[in-house]
């Protein structure tokens, strides 16, 4: 928080989310499972893939806490179960002929995610029974009014999306390449809402269709040089999300449709490294975002959609071996990104022309190895990266102190592997000069006004250091 920087917690909070101030301490745990297969299947020139992939997330929340306050009531999540689960099917054929060659395929994913009560008592103010979202002192003894009850809200999204996919590229002679290609996509959301544990009083269904493709060309002067023209046209799903507006039940976010258009050229300045320049226009119609509003004395983030927002901008990069024992890569990126003229913010001042949220407006990264043999097949492995970003908007407000201000972020390991990446086990460290970049900034409110505070939202590994051990295997 950046006013009342002591609030009634007896700390101070600086603007890089340094410390954390919370009535009771947050408690929360999580059990992820992914499983990924893939087969292949050669037969001459054709080529058969399968590649199937199931992933779970089990997220038991037993206490979280969203504001700053202590010996008062504070906005706080508890007794919660999130499940998430997806699994994807993915058959894909390759074929390579004479001057030509082509994928075709189908697609299958469904994904399903439940929020459900974690023991407690539903309707009850006691720590120990509160279930759902509730702002009340830590005792339960006092609410603001209008929060007095948990208001648990049961959620059960199923969605479903089946796709077939064809792309081609067509050699016109030895220099010239066509390539393009079209998918179409089907896609069904279901939402159902429930106000206590069992009752859903609210089903949603969205169904949606695309076609959607790209179509581009390749010149190749000679086998250092290619140079490149393309258009595409992309496409997000339409989405159902709840509404912490009881008004309206849920927000139907239409699907964003994109055009882009980029050139670019790659090029080989020497054995082993090569430089890579493209430069980009895309427009993205239906924009998916959200803005934080006071409903019902609640600062709340609501889902909508911007009508338009335009991309420009070059990306520059640099990458290859240098010696035996060096390898490096290195990019830049220049990227405007502007709301829409007349925009308004969450504290509706006009936002228009300014750079959108999360997107900085300029960002560099660099990272180099240096890998030798120890013994056998056995290779020692020093890594370091650095990644530079301008200063970036965090929340959608005109305030300048929702600017995080431009700053460097470092990592890097060493360790050991196999020559042939069989397996690998390193000491890594993450942010390793503790920047404190938050993943978003959030108003701060209290009895239905905004209070003056801004809360920093901290993620591990952007937020904090980490230090830790690896280990990885393939077979």
């Amino acid at each position: 928080a950046f006013t009342s920087a002591t609030g009634n917690c007896g700390m101070t909070i600086s603007a890089r989310a340094e410390q954390y101030c919370s009535e009771l301490e947050p408690a929360q745990s999580t059990e992820a499972l992914s499983l990924a297969g893939t087969v292949d299947l050669e037969l001459g020139a054709l080529t058969l893939t399968s590649i199937t992939s199931y992933r779970k997330l089990d997220r038991t929340i037993q206490r979280q806490d969203f504001t700053r306050l202590a010996g008062a009531p504070s906005a706080r999540n508890e007794n919660l179960l999130n499940k998430v689960n997806q699994f994807t099917e993915e058959l894909r054929a390759n074929y390579k002929g004479a001057g030509f060659d082509l994928v075709g395929g189908l697609f299958y994913a469904r994904y399903n995610y439940d929020q459900l009560p974690l023991g407690g008592t539903f309707g009850a103010r006691t720590p120990e029974s509160r279930v759902g979202f509730s702002i009340c002192n830590a005792g339960g003894t006092f609410c603001i009014p209008g929060a007095g009850t948990p208001t648990f809200t049961r959620e059960d999204t199923e969605s479903t999306t089946y796709a077939a996919f064809a792309d081609a590229t067509i050699n016109l002679n030895d220099r010239i390449d066509l390539f393009g290609g079209l998918r179409y996509t089907n896609f069904s959301t279901s939402l159902g809402l429930g106000l206590n544990r069992s009752t859903t009083t609210n089903t949603s269904t969205i169904k949606d269709q695309n076609v959607s493709g790209r179509i581009g060309v390749r010149y190749q002067p000679n086998s250092d040089l290619n140079v490149y023209g393309s258009y595409a046209r992309g496409y997000k799903t339409p989405a159902l999300v709840v509404n912490a507006d009881p008004s309206v039940a849920t927000v139907n976010l239409r699907p964003e449709l994109a055009d882009s258009f980029e050139l670019g050229v790659k090029y080989a300045v020497a054995p082993g490294i090569q430089l890579e320049a493209n430069a980009y226009y895309t427009k993205t119609r239906n924009f998916q975002s959200q803005t934080s509003q006071l409903i019902n004395t609640q600062l709340v983030s609501v889902a909508n959609n911007i009508p338009s927002v335009t991309s420009r901008g070059f990306e520059l990069s640099a990458f290859g071996r240098i010696g035996d024992h060096v390898t490096f890569n290195s990019g830049y990126q220049y990227n405007v990104v502007r709301y829409p003229a007349g925009f308004l913010s969450d504290d509706g001042a006009n936002l228009g022309g300014r750079q959108l949220v999360f997107a900085p407006r300029h960002k560099a990264s660099l990272s180099g190895e240096y890998a030798r043999g120890v013994f056998g097949e056995v290779q020692a492995f020093l890594n370091a990266n650095v990644v530079y970003k301008s200063a970036t908007l965090l929340a959608a407000r005109v305030d300048p102190r929702y600017n995080f201000p431009a700053h460097a972020t470092i990592g890097g390991a060493i360790g050991l592997r196999e020559a042939d990446n069989g397996w690998r086990a390193s000491i890594f460290v993450r942010n390793l000069t503790k920047q404190r970049e938050p993943t978003a900034y959030l108003a701060n409110s209290f009895g239905g006004a905004l209070d003056g505070g801004i809360r920093a939202w901290p993620v591990g590994g952007l937020t904090a250091r980490v230090v830790g051990l690896s280990f990885d295997a393939s077979f």
